[in-house]
C-alpha cells in the first residue's frame, strides 16, 4: 500500500508539472511532494483546510479596497491567529518543508509558509506570488501600481531596508540589493527550491533514500539539469553501497 501510494504521489506531482506555469497549483504540487513521504495523508483534505483558512481569514480582513491593508492583515492572521509561524528552532528539519507537516504543526520555513500565504491570498482575491529572495523566500502582493513585500515567516510586511538587512544576513554585509532579487519566482523554480531544501535536510539525517527521491523529482522539474543528473547518479550509487 505504501509503495503504491508513493508511486501515485509521484505521478500526481508530475501531472502538476505538465500544466502551463500560470496553471500550476503550488500548494497542490507541494502537497504531492509531501504525500510521497507521507503516503497516509489525504491531499484533498489538506487542500480543503487551505480553503477553510481562507474562509476564516475573510472574516478577519478589513472591509477595504486597499490591497496593502488586506495583505498585511492576512499576514497577521496567518501568523498570530492561525499560528503558522517560522520554525526558528528546527529550521532545517524536513518537517518544515513538507506542507502537510507545516499545516499540522504550525511551523515552517519561509518558502512553505509563503506557499500557504499565496494560496490563501489568491482565494481572497489578492494578486500574490512568491519571490525567490536570496536565503529567505518572500511574498509579493500587487497594490495598484505598487507592490508590497510580505515575510510569511515573521508575519509582517517588509520595506527595502528590511530586505537589505535580510540580504546581509544571507550573503554578507557587502551584498547589495538588486531589483532582480525581488522578482516573482516561477512555480517550477519554487518547487525546485522546496525539493532542494528537502534533499539537503534528508542528507543531514543520513536518509539517502529520501534524498534520492527528492533528486528524482528535481529532475522532473528540470530534466536537463546536468548537475542534478550527476547528483542523482551519485545518490543511487551511494544507496547501492549502503544496501
Amino acid at each position: 500500500m505504501g509503495s503504491s501510494a508513493r508511486a501515485v504521489a509521484r505521478e500526481r506531482f508530475a501531472a502538476c508539472l505538465e500544466r502551463p506555469d500560470e496553471a500550476i497549483d503550488l500548494a497542490e504540487a507541494a502537497l504531492w511532494i509531501a504525500a510521497e513521504a507521507r503516503p497516509e495523508i489525504d491531499v484533498g483534505a489538506y487542500r480543503a483546510r487551505l480553503a477553510a483558512l481562507a474562509e476564516r481569514a475573510s472574516a478577519r480582513l478589513p472591509a477595504s479596497d486597499d490591497p496593502a491593508q488586506r495583505a498585511t492583515a492576512l499576514a497577521r492572521f496567518l501568523h498570530d491567529e492561525a499560528g503558522l509561524r517560522g520554525n526558528e528552532a528546527g529550521y532545517y528539519e524536513p518537517e518544515s518543508s513538507y506542507l502537510c507537516d507545516v499545516l499540522d504543526r504550525g511551523l515552517g520555513i519561509p518558502i512553505t509558509l509563503a506557499i500557504v500565504y499565496v494560496d490563501v491570498a489568491r482565494r481572497l482575491g489578492l494578486d500574490a506570488a512568491g519571490v525567490g529572495f536570496p536565503g529567505h523566500f518572500l511574498v509579493r502582493v500587487a497594490c495598484g501600481g505598487a507592490r508590497l513585500l510580505i515575510d510569511a515567516f515573521s508575519g509582517r510586511p517588509l520595506d527595502l531596508r528590511d530586505c537589505q538587512a535580510l540580504l546581509a544576513r544571507a550573503a554578507g554585509p557587502d551584498a547589495r540589493l538588486e531589483p532582480a532579487m525581488l522578482a516573482d519566482a516561477p512555480p517550477r523554480e519554487i518547487l525546485a527550491r522546496v525539493l532542494r531544501n528537502l534533499k539537503n535536510a534528508h542528507l543531514e539525517r543520513g536518509e539517502v533514500q529520501r534524498a534520492l527521491a527528492c533528486s528524482e523529482r528535481l529532475l522532473l522539474v528540470a530534466p536537463n539539469d546536468v548537475d542534478e543528473q550527476t547528483a542523482c547518479a551519485l545518490l543511487r550509487a551511494r544507496l547501492t553501497r549502503l544496501n
